[in-house]
């Protein structure tokens, strides 16, 4: 019988974090964030205009990032990032910070110039294998299992904030929920 490693890097995912970096560096651990791509204007694919509210062809801003940990004096790539935002909610200015900041926090400045935060998250998560593209970037193999969340963040009015979409190394984190129910009452 196989055993997996005990030093295996594994990251107890409990919901949505403010930053992801910083919740790295409260696990001890040393995150790595780089853009793939700059982040720009980009007209939204049919799921994200359906998921914030926008009409096909409108545009939303797009910023697609890796985030890595250091470890062993190495980066081990652990997930991949697309988020798409409302382009009434991250202006020219925003995306400027965001371009030149690659740890720039788009939610805390839609809450600090719109006074809109975050108050619904709707998930889905589905197992698969990478793209070659993806494999590429996380640097594994094209059968590594793969975790994708697809995540709706809404205010309290409903008004979609943010689209994203993660890919996560599955051997590295563990998706763990807690919720009340009311089924057997």
């Amino acid at each position: 019988m196989h055993q997996a490693p005990t030093d295996r890097l594994l990251i107890r995912i409990e919901g949505m974090s403010s930053r992801f970096d910083r919740f790295l560096a409260g696990l001890g651990l040393q995150p790595v964030e780089s853009d793939i791509v700059r982040p720009d204007y980009r007209v939204a694919p049919p799921e994200v205009a359906r998921s914030l509210g926008l009409a096909t062809g409108d545009r939303a801003v797009r910023r697609y990032r890796k985030q890595s940990v250091q470890q062993n004096g190495q980066h081990l790539p652990i997930r991949l990032v697309e988020i798409f935002y409302p382009t009434v909610l991250v202006d020219e200015t925003m995306l400027a910070e965001m371009v030149a900041d690659s740890s720039y926090d788009a939610i805390a400045a839609i809450k600090s110039e719109k006074h809109i935060v975050p108050f619904q998250i709707e998930e889905e998560v589905t197992a698969r294998t990478p793209t070659v593209a993806e494999g590429e970037l996380l640097s594994i193999p094209e059968h590594t299992p793969l975790l994708e969340v697809r995540r709706k963040v809404f205010a309290e009015d409903r008004d979609a904030i943010m689209y994203s979409r993660i890919v996560c190394r599955a051997d590295h984190f563990i998706f763990s929920y807690s919720y009340h129910t009311n089924e057997w009452r």
